[in-house]
């Protein structure tokens, strides 16, 4: 079925904002799923001309091909981004500045420990509120921030920090 132009030019319209819309998004996921919407508008479009001529098959198949390497690409170096990330900040970039994960967090625990201790034990000896945090709850504590953070607002950053406190409860293990 033929297309008008301005049906065409209107679908080349929407994939291009959707494009430049990704460009302003900072979390790497949604500017690849923006991306990929653009893709399939243009994709769309791309029919509608292919209906209006023929001859542009062969070279518009070529151009698809191509964008969607890119996007394949792209989605590749994504999902192993946010990995590599998180394993980079654990193993280096942490540790030059804070030292072995293990002692840093024991420390965590240490600080929280006592603060709940202090606080529900209404500044008395008796211990009636009895607790001991271990390095293990801290990871997995600040796993749940992130996660109620990334639920709030999602950020890449919120992704890498969850990964990288689950790996480092391998870690201090």
């Amino acid at each position: 079925m033929k297309q008008s132009r301005q049906e065409v030019i209107i679908q080349i319209g929407n994939a291009m904002a959707d494009a430049e819309y990704a460009t302003e998004v900072e979390d790497a996921g949604a500017m690849f799923t923006l991306l990929q919407l653009a893709y399939g508008k243009l994709e769309v479009a791309m029919d509608m001309l292919l209906d209006n001529n023929p001859k542009l098959a062969s070279p518009l198949s070529l151009k698809t091909e191509t964008v969607t390497q890119k996007l394949d690409t792209l989605a590749d170096i994504n999902i192993k981004t946010v990995i590599q990330e998180a394993q980079n900040i654990i193993y280096e970039d942490r540790e030059k500045t804070y030292g072995h994960p293990t002692k840093n967090i024991n420390n965590i625990a240490e600080q929280w420990t006592l603060y709940l201790q202090q606080k529900y034990n209404n500044g008395e000896d008796n211990n009636a509120f009895s607790i001991s945090i271990s390095a293990e709850d801290v990871c997995w504590m600040m796993v749940d921030l992130k996660k109620a953070r990334q639920m709030n607002s999602g950020k890449r950053d919120n992704l890498v920090d969850a990964i990288g406190y689950i790996g480092l409860i391998e870690r201090i293990g």
